[in-house]
């Protein structure tokens, strides 16, 4: 101020203003703008000085606010976390803070030689223009769109302009990248979630707090036949969708549910869909609350079970026949998990064992203890045997007798291996076989009764032919031999009578009759001998064997050869009359079946039985001969090998023959 002042008295007559801070009388800061002239004298000299002081505090004051304003303003938008810039009313660029910058790649020098339409994207220009009549307008106007940055790519924005008092137009641009990836992993979320509650199996509904209908999904619709539009904002109570007899269940149910105290697990009922069928469904509800606890919303996943009820009734129906059908035929089934030893049995094992079926099925020692003491130890071998490896196919046992009459139980077995193939279940059943048992040993006894009368009778026969046979051979033997003397000494007679007609008469006759007596005799020695070769008990069974086949080869004109190393054998009667009665009866079948030319006939032993092989050249006998019960001359050889305790084999090649083999212990 005091250089100013020195300024004009030194006689410079320009104007002067200048503006200084004054303090009042009372000491305050008042802002003045001074007007100062001077005034000259005649001799030009200056007189003095005159002000015009005009109080310029306020707008000071205006002038400070409005400095330190746009650094704050400056100091803002710089620091702001989105984009800022400002354009004018024809896009260039008047201001862009560093976050702009850093957004878009371009520096402050760079903007200033740039459009806005630069940063557009020409889809955008035409799509999403840029609302310059509602920026003028004053409104505030929030777009979404892309920009283009200096590299090329593009870049999702929010951006909210507004026309500043100015006249130019600030924007603010915020990079949504993060939230449009946000946005498209929440809606490829919910498409996927759409996708698997559509394709799911389950039923999905949601209710409100009142219970009210708020989602029905399409698996909804599809099972319960309403459509959406038809039960949402309704409580399942305005139409007939539970069925009466669960409704206080399901009621009770939701009730725990709503006040908090629900169970986790599901709960099954029955539901009524539109057409009036019942199906049967799982429910597995759960709450949303809020913060304070408040239910908010509930949701319901649903199964359908309808078909698993069936199942399930069916098998319970299959369960009940199955044990009905157990009970009827006295068979039990059971199953034994080795790994666990734990088994699982049938009400009919229950019932066969006499044990309570309250106790339920006994482990494995428990089971031995069921079995009959005799039979106890037997039973624990056989389960030592299978699992060590060994395999069991069928066990036979018996029950304790203190449990009760005694029973004959047959158990057949099944194995089941794992993956790693180790054995890991047995299933098996159990018959009760004690009255096929009794009826076996009643067969037994009967046959044993048989075979000693068959025995008996062959025995009897025997005797029977021998006593007939030496009676032939001794009573009527000798009378055919005392009708031949008699008519041997006739036919001297007769020689001697005179009259030559009557003389070679009677001579005709008796050598007639003596011829007929020679052929009874023969008869009655052949019937003698058929009946019991006397060959058999004079000279024993070797011989009697080779005059068997000599007479066969005599008579059928069949070569039969007999080959044998042993000069005696040591049988008893009643093994060598069986013995040479099987060779006669194998030689008749192949005169009457084989259709051979040649037989041959072995005797040996081996292993302490006597051995006997007939072997022909015939047709050879087929299976279905052998195992007929209609061939008599078989069904006799099996019955003597049987009495007298051999064995005996019969064996067919077409076209090759037919062999027998006996085999007689010595």
């Amino acid at each position: 101020m005091t250089n100013e002042i020195n300024r004009l008295l030194s006689g410079d007559k320009s104007r002067n203003v200048i503006a200084n801070g004054n303090y009042t009388k009372g000491g305050a800061a008042i802002y003045c703008e001074w007007h100062n002239s001077v005034l000259f004298d005649a001799a030009d000299k200056p007189e003095f000085i005159l002000s015009f002081v005009h109080d310029i505090t306020e707008r000071k004051q205006a002038e400070e606010a409005l400095r330190i304003s746009e650094d704050r303003y400056r100091t803002l938008v710089e620091q702001a976390a989105d984009a800022i810039w400002a354009v004018d009313q024809r896009g260039n660029f008047l201001l862009v803070n560093s976050r702009a910058c850093d957004l878009l790649g371009y520096t402050r020098e760079e903007f200033q030689h740039l459009n806005l339409i630069n940063l557009l994207i020409p889809e955008d220009q035409i799509s999403n223009p840029i609302p310059w009549d509602e920026i003028r307008a004053g409104k505030r106007v929030t777009r979404e769109r892309w920009l283009r940055r200096k590299d090329g790519s593009l870049m999702p924005v929010e951006t909210a302009a507004k026309m500043l008092t100015n006249g130019s137009i600030q924007t603010i641009i915020r990079d949504v990248t993060e939230r449009k990836q946000a946005e498209k992993t929440l809606y490829e979320a919910h498409q996927r979630l759409k996708f698997h509650v559509e394709n799911s199996p389950l039923v999905v509904i949601e209710w409100d707090s009142g219970l009210r209908v708020q989602g029905w999904s399409p698996r909804a619709e599809k099972l319960f036949g309403w459509k959406a539009e038809e039960v949402v904002g309704k409580h399942p109570s305005e139409w007939r969708f539970v069925h009466g007899e669960d409704t206080p269940r399901v009621s009770e149910e939701l009730d725990l549910l709503i006040n908090g105290g629900g169970r986790p697990a599901g709960y099954g009922n029955r539901n009524y869909t539109k057409d009036g069928a019942v199906v049967h469904c799982e429910w597995y509800n759960s709450a949303l609350r809020d913060a304070t606890g408040r239910l908010t919303s509930l949701l319901s996943l649903v199964l359908n079970v309808t078909e698993r009820k069936r199942a399930e009734e069916a098998l319970r129906q299959s369960q009940a026949n199955l044990e009905t059908a157990q009970a009827i035929t006295h068979l039990g089934s059971w199953e034994l998990d080795l790994a666990t030893e734990r088994t699982f049995w049938s009400t009919e094992m229950f019932h066969l064992h006499r044990r309570d079926l309250a106790l339920g099925s006994p482990s494995v020692h428990e089971f031995f203890a069921l079995v009959h003491p005799e039979d106890r130890q037997r039973a624990i071998e056989s389960y030592t045997h299978i699992l060590q490896g060994g395999e069991l196919y069928s066990v036979e046992y018996r029950t304790d007798p203190e449990r009760g009459p005694l029973r004959v139980i047959r158990t057949v077995l099944h194995y089941e291996n794992d993956a790693q193939g180790k054995l890991a279940r047995i299933v098996g059943t159990a018959l009760d076989i004690t009255e096929r048992k009794r009826a076996e040993e009643q067969i037994l006894r009967s046959l044993e009764q048989l075979h000693a009368l068959t025995a008996r009778l062959q025995v009897i026969r025997e005797e029977e032919r021998t006593r007939i046979a030496r009676e032939i051979h001794d009573e009527l033997g000798q009378t055919l031999t005392g009708l031949k003397m008699d008519l041997a000494w006739l036919n001297k007679r007769v020689v001697n009578t005179n009259d030559g007609a009557l003389r070679e008469l009677l001579l005709s006759k008796t050598r007639t009759m003596a011829q007929l007596t020679d052929t009874i005799i023969h008869t009655v020695r052949r019937i003698a001998t058929d009946l019991r070769p006397g060959v058999l008990d004079n000279l024993g069974l070797l011989a009697a064997l080779e005059w068997q086949a000599q007479d066969f080869q005599k008579r059928t004109d069949i070569a039969c050869h007999l080959k044998t190393s042993l000069e005696e054998v040591a049988l008893d009667p009643e093994g060598t009359t069986a013995v040479f009665r099987i060779f006669q009866e194998t030689l008749t079948n192949v005169a009457r079946h084989a259709h051979a030319t040649a037989v041959d006939v072995k005797v040996s032993e081996d292993a302490g039985n006597l051995v006997l092989e007939v072997h022909d050249n015939g047709r050879g006998i087929t299976e279905s001969e052998i195992t007929a019960g209609t061939s008599l001359g078989l069904l006799g050889i099996r019955e003597r090998v049987l009495l007298v305790g051999g064995e005996v084999t019969v064996k067919g090649t077409p076209g090759a023959g037919t062999s027998v083999i006996v085999q007689v212990p010595l």
